[in-house]
């Protein structure tokens, strides 16, 4: 999948940006100041919650294999470690990841439908 979106969705997400501001005013997509801050604490939120989530799963991950290196490299975000995380044991002897980011977009999927 992230292949795919390397080849297909990076190159689309660019290029629609540079037609759509090509084909419209500028008065047409100037945005009062309240709508740009609200989408710029939305991103750096979300950016936190891809960045924590994907942290969580290589953490657990190295944990598993004993690799695990506890860096104070640029840029370590809060909550990129799980002590103690809960695990779902599979039929074949391998355990998944079932706390933190994880856990709450289940429960998210769960309720929404």
């Amino acid at each position: 999948m992230l292949i795919f979106w390397n080849l297909a969705g990076v190159p689309l997400s660019y290029c629609h940006c540079i037609i759509y501001l090509a084909n419209h005013d500028p008065a047409e997509y100037r945005w009062p100041r309240w709508a740009l801050v609200t989408l710029y604490i939305s991103y750096l939120f979300v950016y936190w919650v891809w960045d924590t989530a994907n942290s969580q799963k290589n953490m657990f991950r190295s944990e598993e294999r004993g690799t695990a290196l506890h860096r104070k490299a640029f840029p370590q975000l809060p909550y990129k470690h799980i002590k103690n995380p809960q695990v779902v044991e599979t039929g074949q002897g391998d355990r998944l990841l079932a706390d933190g980011w994880c856990k709450l977009l289940n429960l998210l999927l769960c309720f929404s439908g």
